[in-house]
């Protein structure tokens, strides 16, 4: 006793309900009502490692045996099964009637036990971890992360006396940085050391005199000095859009009226009233017109000036209009998705019909391509609102792109983007590179426009995603939708900077001001626009080199070649092997200069790097630095097995395997303490409790289980007897 003692603390923001320590002791996850799991260095003063955002609550959480992965059970009804080392949800297991209140791995992750509220058995779900020469990045399983480029393959250039490793990296568009999160160099010979040469950088923003030597990073936070405005309307808001010099912001929808608010101020500039409730505006990218959609297919053009608007075009649309657009270069148009399975194209400011787009689905989503002359429509036919879950390809679950004019005869079908499910947002990015589409698949698609719309990065979501919105810059993106609040994305990292509170139904729209110091969105059955204040920060990463564990680190003397930009925290590892590698586990800014960025490390004790231990790359490195003992590959349930149900008599509050994964005990409502025969589905254990159990714990070397029951109760009972050994 006399050897216990208080370490310390890790404070939050809301209440917790689970905390593990992973089995390698290298991460403590957490979590609780904040809706987000934190991984915590324990080597590292329990720093924050990452996030891992949720949808709901969180009540439970567990690891593998090797700390590959996380599994996850609260709120919103479902298991969610995390890579850690990718950050990625690997999968979900279907609903559960209510809360999950515990979930447990067995010993050689062939099991994943769940129990909740409402349920009066324990499920063991079958899964299965399978090998994998790419394992997932960190934005999606099954894409690249976005700006990452391919993996680096490593040269041994034996004439230069050291090792060199060329690696081709794709910039970030838009972002004024070219990064990677997270490079693997196998380290030569100890005493030449080695050189990391990267090529085809981009050039950075900024007029300093030094921008060779620095590079600017930008990220984006909730602002602490300003506060948040609310809009109000008679009725529910539906549809924003901000002007294009930000001082503006037109709103509407169930009260029948388009609003002109001054976003300085909060004022009404002017108030429209149209004879039916309003589903979609928008802005021209001028700032001369604002175009509005009603519930009954009309679409109206208003002539916009600093202190109001005039209406001076009117057009009917056949079937029911569900989307507007504006276009302002390289020609004035207007485009209505509608339900009748296409798109309809106006001049501006006349609003003569130039041509119908056909889509063979719902058009619930138009995007004109800045200075391109290209319109992305996303949508799909879904008559039961979300209810039908196995959709077919009959249902136009896509994207079309088509090239518009003001001629009729220049317009044409350019290619189309296939879905899973119901497309219900598509964006263009401001700089014309990228087009992020979402929808009810819970994924963002990230697409290359000048890469023939290649997928170029997934960002997984926890729910549908209904409206998207880029900033000006391109360099962040926001959602919203059925998760009921606002996330706000790195597009360079393919990460979540922060979410907004929930709010009380679905997000139906969100908007960035072009100032970026502003977030609008509006929800179903809330008749207010809201205003959060957001503020971007610029770092400007100089060549310093903070170094630990390499004795030498040296900036390139050649003022060719770029020098070292930020500031990088280098750490040396060791496999079984004896092979050394290189680990950077921040971004690397790579500056301004086309020939490239050169490191250079000298004096490294190291043997040769083997050929296994450069192949794995990235993922199996960053493994190590969690603690993660796994091989590349991933988990996933089952397919071939049903989940099997170990039945109580009432609801079971909690589990846990035994160490060797043989047995499973559990217990709850029905005051009964049972361990389980996994592969037999019998109990070889009942012992009657004085009330309700509350929690159950298996001792590490199998002996013993505990359990506590509401009564504060603490009791021990010895597995091999069936005794109860202790009580307190």
């Amino acid at each position: 006793r006399s050897a216990c003692k208080y370490l310390g603390r890790i404070v939050f923001d809301n209440i917790l309900h689970a905390t593990v320590f992973a089995p390698s002791g290298k991460l403590l996850a957490v979590a609780g009502e904040n809706c987000m799991v934190a991984l915590l260095l324990v080597d590292h003063a329990f720093q924050v490692a990452s996030t891992l955002q949720c949808a709901a609550g969180i009540r439970c959480l567990a690891w593998s045996p090797d700390s590959g992965f996380l599994a996850a059970g609260g709120e919103d009804l479902h298991v969610t099964v995390w890579d850690v080392v990718a950050g990625a949800v690997l999968f979900q297991l279907p609903k559960a009637k209510d809360w999950l209140c515990g979930i447990a791995f067995n010993s050689n992750c062939t099991l994943l036990a769940s129990c909740g509220f409402g349920n009066g058995h324990v499920v063991l779900h079958q899964v299965e971890l399978t090998q994998s020469a790419s394992p997932p990045k960190a934005s999606s399983p099954k894409a690249p992360a976005l700006g990452g480029g391919v993996e680096p393959k490593f040269l041994v250039d034996e004439r230069a006396g050291h090792r060199v490793a060329n690696i081709s990296v794709t910039p970030v568009a838009g972002s004024g940085v070219t990064k990677r999160s997270s490079i693997v160099v196998p380290l030569g010979d100890a005493s030449a050391g080695f050189e990391l040469n990267f090529a085809h950088t981009k050039s950075v923003e900024g007029n300093s005199q030094d921008a060779e030597d620095q590079c600017t990073i930008c990220t984006m936070k909730l602002s602490e000095s300003q506060h948040v405005a609310n809009f109000t309307h008679d009725d529910g808001v539906v549809t924003l859009a901000f002007s294009p010099d930000g001082t503006q912001l037109i709103s509407a929808g169930e009260d029948k009226a388009i609003t002109l608010w001054e976003v300085k101020t909060g004022s009404k500039l002017m108030r429209a009233d149209v004879r039916d409730a309003i589903v979609s505006v928008a802005y021209a990218p001028n700032g001369n017109y604002a175009a509005m959609a009603d519930a009954k297919s009309r679409v109206n053009l208003w002539r916009m000036a600093k202190t109001g608007g005039e209406q001076i075009k009117s057009a009917s649309v056949e079937g029911e209009a569900l989307v507007v657009a504006l276009c302002s270069e390289p020609e004035e148009l207007l485009a209505v998705g509608t339900k009748s399975k296409n798109a309809i194209l106006f001049s501006v400011p006349g609003l003569v019909e130039i041509a119908e787009l056909r889509h063979d689905g719902d058009v619930r989503s138009l995007s004109f391509c800045p200075c391109m002359g290209m319109l992305a429509g996303a949508g799909g036919t879904d008559e039961m609102h979300g209810l039908m879950t196995n959709k077919t390809d009959a249902r136009a679950m896509k994207t079309v792109i088509w090239r518009v004019s003001s001629d009729e005869n220049a317009c044409k079908f350019l290619g189309t983007i296939l879905f899973e499910d119901i497309v219900h947002a598509a964006a263009f990015s401001a700089s014309g590179e990228f087009l992020a589409v979402g929808g009810e698949n819970r994924r963002i698609a990230i697409l290359h426009v000048v890469r023939s719309f290649e997928r170029f990065a997934d960002l997984p979501c926890l729910a549908g995603v209904r409206c998207l919105a880029w900033s000006s810059d391109s360099r962040f993106l926001a959602s919203g939708g059925e998760d009921m609040r606002i996330s706000v994305w790195s597009v360079a990292t393919g990460r979540v900077l922060f979410q907004l509170p929930k709010v009380s139904d679905w997000v139906c729209c969100v908007a960035f001001s072009p100032d970026r110091s502003l977030l609008g969105y509006c929800s179903f059955g809330c008749n207010q626009v809201t205003l959060q204040p957001v503020q971007v920060e610029q770092h400007v990463l100089h060549p310093s080199l903070d170094v630990t564990k390499v004795p030498s680190l040296e900036a390139p003397k050649n003022t060719q070649s770029l020098k070292s930009s930020g500031t990088v925290k280098l750490d040396q590892h060791q496999d079984s092997a004896g092979a050394t590698t290189l680990v950077v586990p921040v971004i690397v800014g790579l500056g301004t200069a086309d020939e490239g960025f050169h490191l250079k490390v000298s004096q490294v004790d190291a043997g040769q790097p083997s050929q296994s231990s450069t192949a794995r790359g990235g993922h199996t490195m960053l493994a190590k630095v969690l603690g993660v003992s796994r091989a590349d590959g991933q988990l996933r349930p089952c397919t071939m097995r049903q989940p099997q149900a170990l039945n109580h008599a009432d609801e079971v509050m909690s589990i846990a395997f035994s160490p060797d994964g043989s047995t499973l005990v559990a217990a709850g409502e029905d005051a009964t303490l049972v361990v389980w025969n996994v592969q037999s589905k019998v109990r070889c254990m009942e012992a009657k409790l004085g009330c309700a159990a509350v929690a159950v714990a298996y001792a590490p070397n199998g002996r013993f289980v505990a359990v506590g029951d509401v009564e504060s109760t603490l009791a021990v009972w010895d597995v091999a007897s069936r005794e109860e050994v202790g009580s307190t």
